[in-house]
């Protein structure tokens, strides 16, 4: 509550103020004071504590009010002009058409205040904290609000025409229909914790961020690498697909549940532009999705080549006295006569190379014409060269992989063959045709 005392010498403010002078030591307390209407205009309210007080209406022009604790005050349409309230505490306070017209609001805490459609023409905020507050159609022409942090604040219908915002933080502002005509801002942070800075070259800023249309396009669960190197594609055909409208892409920014991609539209129908828009997403979308299914099943496809290679070894010993089928990816290995059958576990990438070498050493066994002989050296050797690299490529393989397909096919169609290893025709070459024929169709 306020102190009745000082009330009562409040009442002129020349006695108030001389008062003042007197008793420097002394911090007034109007807490909660009812001063609506007041002519307090040069008061010296310095360091006063007038938090709750109702000062709606009141005039408190060029009144001292440094470092004033004048939180949850009522300051609705109260007249400040060239007030200083440097480092005034303001938070939560309601100053509703209030007008500050060239006042002193440097370092002053504003969090959660109502400004709505308040006067700041030409005002001083300066590292002010604007935190969450509401200047909805306030008027900040000329203001300087450099290093100002606006966080989350509501700028909507807002007019900063020239305005200074270098160094603001306008993380989460809410802006649509602002107006900055010739706005000032050289560089200004885009998160919450004013560490990303992005620099803008003169009138930059305005171009960027005018209150035109904007396009959002919202990938939830945040943007892959896929959709974010076809964004250029995204844009390149919305403009080919609208000649004559001009927008450009303003931020990509994360937002509640994925990222925001946002399109600022200078030119043309923004409604059609958003359609096509969404409709060009999707299709970004079906591809990444495609691209993400192809890359699955090609990593399925080398786990299983890579897995029935290393099987290779243990069939061909098993080959003469074992009966071999395949079932999906798993090579079955069952004794002639017997009702069980023993898997094989197909994991040994190392093994591939053992069995090239062992094909190689056998490569005589097949009669095989002199160039198809030649074919098959050459392809197993290019295997045995990318298996020696750290991380061997299913899509390097591929070529020589078909082509020893192809050369044991015609081994296991030969007479010749047949007659010298006719265990093995009967047995492992058909398993590994068919096999190499699933993975790699002709």
């Amino acid at each position: 509550m306020a102190n009745p005392e000082h009330l009562a010498i409040l009442k002129d403010v020349d006695t108030w103020n001389e008062w003042r002078k007197l008793n420097p030591e002394i911090a007034p307390d109007l807490s909660d004071a009812d001063l609506h209407e007041a002519h307090l205009a040069h008061a010296n309210l310095s360091e006063t504590k007038l938090e709750g007080a109702n000062l709606v209406r009141a005039t408190l022009t060029e009144a001292d009010l440094t470092s004033a604790d004048l939180a949850n005050a009522w300051l609705s349409h109260a007249t400040l002009t060239r007030a200083c309230l440097f480092q005034a505490g303001l938070n939560a306070s309601h100053c509703r058409g209030a007008y500050f017209g060239q006042a002193d609001l440097r370092e002053a805490p504003l969090r959660w205040a109502d400004l709505r459609e308040a006067n700041f023409s030409r005002a001083k905020l300066c590292w002010t904290y604007l935190e969450m507050a509401n200047l909805q159609g306030a008027y900040l022409a000329g203001a300087d609000l450099s290093h100002a942090v606006l966080y989350e604040a509501r700028l909507t219908d807002a007019i900063l025409d020239g305005a200074i915002l270098t160094g603001a933080g306008l993380w989460e502002t809410m802006r649509s229909g602002w107006s900055i005509k010739g706005v000032i801002c050289e560089r200004a942070s885009w998160d919450s914790v004013g560490v990303k800075v992005i620099e803008y070259a003169p009138g930059e800023f305005e171009r960027l961020y005018t209150g035109a249309p904007t396009i959002e396009l919202h990938y939830k669960k945040g943007i892959s690498r896929f959709e974010l190197n076809t964004l250029p594609l995204l844009m390149h055909r919305l403009a080919a697909d609208h000649p004559g409208c001009v927008f450009h892409l303003r931020s990509v920014e994360e937002s509640a549940g994925g990222v925001n991609v946002v399109i600022v539209v200078e030119e043309g129908n923004a409604e059609e532009l958003h359609k096509d828009a969404l409709r060009l997403q999707e299709l970004q979308i079906r591809a990444r999705l495609s691209e993400e299914r192809e890359l699955r099943m090609e990593r399925l496809v080398e786990k299983m080549a890579t897995e029935f290679f290393g099987a290779v070894p243990k069939i061909v010993e098993a080959a003469k006295v074992n009966r071999v089928s395949l079932s999906g990816g798993t090579i079955n290995i069952g004794k002639i006569g017997g009702g069980s059958h023993d898997v094989i576990a197909l994991n040994d990438l190392t093994t591939v190379e053992k069995v090239m070498s062992e094909i190689l050493s056998r490569r005589t066994e097949l009669n095989l014409p002199s160039t198809a002989l030649a074919q098959l050296e050459r392809s197993i050797q290019e295997i045995q060269t990318e298996l020696t690299a750290k991380r061997p490529a299913r899509t390097a393989i591929h070529a020589p992989l078909k082509t020893v397909r192809n050369i044991l096919e015609g081994a296991a169609g030969s007479a010749i063959a047949t007659a010298v290893w006719p265990t093995i025709t009967n047995s492992w070459l058909p398993a590994v045709t068919k096999f190499l024929a699933t993975l790699y169709p002709a």
